[in-house]
């Protein structure tokens, strides 16, 4: 693995990866990058975050919003698949959070969205993802930051109202 670091060899998700230290996908200077929690297995698969279920519903969702995928990038707070898609550990987002503030420093982006728990926590150290999303925006440094549900929450829920709420949020994104 080219950039296995001390931190992955802590954390040990590597090991059962297909595609290990995923890094993100899309524009190389975005006006927004879209966090997720960590890959899943179609990520793994192909090695690219955002391109399973999730992925298209949450492409499709920016779209429907007016953003245009040409100034978005994608990534994961978490740089390889749990096992079993389990919710990645506090000690994995640790070991994951440099190389996420590596890249949003080399892509500088104007907004950054947090999709779940995991990304929040790791990017404003915050917890508790239903108390934040939809509530506009947080500004720190000069970056807004978004906070949502991620998507394969909502679309579990299947429920329109909530899908409805969600997409709502990206607003918050153009203002």
């Amino acid at each position: 693995v080219a950039m296995l670091g001390d931190s992955c060899l802590k954390c040990g998700l590597y090991q059962g990866c297909k595609s290990p230290y995923m890094s993100g996908h899309g524009s190389a200077n975005p006006d927004i990058v879209f966090i997720g929690e960590a890959a899943g297995a179609a990520e793994d698969d192909q090695g690219q975050p955002f391109v399973g279920p999730s992925g298209k519903f949450l492409k499709e969702s920016i779209q429907s919003v007016g953003i245009s995928l040409d100034n978005v990038r994608f990534t994961n707070a978490v740089r390889c698949r749990p096992l079993d898609n389990k919710t990645p550990t506090n000690t994995q987002i640790k070991c994951c959070a440099p190389y996420l503030v590596d890249e949003l420093t080399a892509h500088t982006p104007k907004v950054v969205v947090l999709l779940g728990n995991t990304p929040l926590k790791s990017v404003l150290g915050l917890n508790g993802i239903s108390a934040y999303q939809g509530t506009g925006c947080i500004e720190r440094d000069g970056i807004k930051y978004v906070a949502a549900y991620h998507p394969a929450y909502v679309l579990r829920q299947n429920n329109s109202t909530t899908q409805q709420d969600w997409v709502r949020s990206f607003g918050d994104i153009l203002t």
